[in-house]
């Protein structure tokens, strides 16, 4: 889609040239190169889009990459891509979106609301827990107990 660059002026009500740009993102063209088409930097279509509507053009630009990703894989298929090239495309086409929006992150985040509240006592008795473990390792091993860890390493090393 093309539309005909428009140099913005100051004091320009810049409304039609931010719906531009995210019509070009949700089409999955990138903000700077969207911003260029239009004529508008991309610090000023940055100052005046709110973040909502840019939420929305961003998921779109991501669910457009991912279907460039099945096209890059029928492509591949029906024998129009070199395999070499289909894997570059689709490394670089994974990238990107891995960094685009978080339903296409390839790693897992963990996200933890309220907090873990474990009292003294409670850490103490986990604390004697691992000790008596620990010891028990080391009597099963024939360990001299009375060394450090750091001790029992190189205790273990120095042997021949």
């Amino acid at each position: 889609m093309a539309f005909i660059k428009e140099r913005a002026k100051k004091g320009t009500d810049f409304t039609v040239h931010v719906e531009k740009v995210l019509e070009l993102v949700s089409n999955g063209e990138s903000v700077q190169k969207s911003c260029q088409i239009v004529g508008i930097a991309r610090t000023t279509f940055l100052s005046h889009v709110d973040s909502d509507s840019y939420a929305r053009a961003r998921t779109a630009f991501a669910d457009v990459r991912f279907d460039r990703m099945t096209d890059l894989v029928k492509d591949c298929l029906e024998g129009k891509i070199e395999p070499h090239a289909f894997r570059a495309a689709m490394d670089a086409e994974k990238w990107i979106l891995a960094r685009t929006h978080p339903k296409y992150n390839e790693k897992l985040m963990l996200e933890l609301s309220g907090g873990v509240k474990i009292g003294v006592k409670e850490c103490e008795a986990k604390a004697a827990e691992a000790k008596t473990a620990l010891e028990a390792i080391r009597a099963a091993r024939g360990e001299n107990q009375d060394l450090t860890e750091d001790e029992l390493y190189v205790s273990e090393v120095k042997k021949p």
